[in-house]
Formats: structure tokens, C-alpha cells, sequence
């Protein structure tokens, strides 16, 4: 098992010290510090969230202003070299919780949308069949939201349909619409 290294987070740093370290296991912690306001802040990990693209972030303050920041950014940054200047980060497992130094490395775009099973799971989920509910509440199978866009035009989109799949919006041009098992 290797051991937590710890490493200061660049651009987050006062003139005389970091305010926040980030470890080659994926953890974020603050130090202590006295804050903009004068109070003290006492070291401590800091709890990381997904964001909506499922990406961990936490979130790290200086000079008053906060940011969220995705964990894995910060763990490439402080541990890996970027010689080639890639500007993506992958995770190798394709688990998007996993920030361990040894899962990361940097990428191009192209690298990245094409690496392991991305291109398996798009169109999975580019070709689930769906449900369509009219508004007489009839209602017909569909092999995917695109197939149904293309063939019923009068405006719908499937991007729409994703939308009302994932419960962003209620319908799309008056018809509602759900994954059938």
C-alpha cells in the first residue's frame, strides 16, 4: 500500500504559506489559516461532492471568492507531468470517484470521448428504447429517443426527449416519454 503524500494546491496559497493540500489518494484538505475575515480556520479533509457531470469537486476559497474545483484536476496537477500539455484528464477504471494518482493521466479530447468503453456506453444510452405517451395518453414503443425524432419530426428533438427522460422537463412538444426496462 503506498503511502498519503500530500502537496499544496498552486494558486491557493497566501505569501507565506498554502491554504489548501491535495494527497495522491484524492483527498482535499484546507490548513490552518487565519481567513479573509480574520477568523481562524483549523485544518481539515474536505468533504468532495459530485457535480452534475458526476465529477467530484470540492470547494476552495481565497481573498473571500470560492470555487468548486473537480478532485481530480487538482490530484493530476499537483502529481503528474504534463509534458505533452494534454488539457483532459482520464480515469483509467472510467470511475469518476476514483482519484487515485495511479487512475489518472492526462489525455487529449480525442483520447479521452474514445478511451475504454465510452464509445459502448454512448450508444447504449443513445439507442435505449423508450415509451411515448401521447397526449390521449395512447401511448407506443420506440427502439430510442433518435429514431423518434427522426421519424415524427414536427419540431421534436431528441435532445428534448433526453430532457424529458431525465426529468429536466415534463414533455416536449405536448408528449411525455420514458425508458422502458
Amino acid at each position: 500500500m503506498t503511502e498519503e503524500e500530500w502537496r499544496d494546491v498552486v494558486g491557493y496559497d497566501d505569501m507565506y504559506k498554502g491554504m489548501y493540500q491535495v494527497s495522491n489518494m484524492g483527498r482535499v484538505r484546507s490548513l490552518d489559516r487565519i481567513d479573509s475575515v480574520g477568523k481562524r480556520q483549523y485544518s481539515r479533509v474536505l468533504k468532495a461532492h459530485p457535480n452534475s457531470r458526476g465529477y467530484m469537486q470540492v470547494y476552495l476559497m481565497k481573498n473571500g471568492n470560492g470555487n468548486s474545483i473537480t478532485v481530480h484536476r487538482l490530484v493530476a496537477t499537483a502529481f503528474i507531468d504534463n509534458l505533452d500539455n494534454k488539457p483532459y484528464i482520464n480515469h483509467k477504471d472510467e470511475d469518476q470517484h476514483n482519484n487515485n494518482v495511479n487512475n489518472l493521466e492526462w489525455v487529449t479530447a480525442k483520447e479521452n470521448v474514445n478511451y475504454g468503453t465510452a464509445l459502448e456506453r454512448r450508444i447504449k444510452r443513445q439507442y435505449k428504447k423508450i415509451m411515448v405517451i401521447y397526449q390521449d395518453n395512447t401511448y407506443e414503443y420506440w427502439e430510442s429517443a433518435t429514431t423518434f425524432a427522426k421519424e415524427y419530426g414536427n419540431g421534436v428533438k431528441s435532445s428534448n426527449i433526453v430532457n424529458v427522460l431525465k426529468g429536466k422537463r415534463k414533455t416536449h412538444k405536448g408528449l411525455r416519454f420514458e425508458y422502458v426496462d
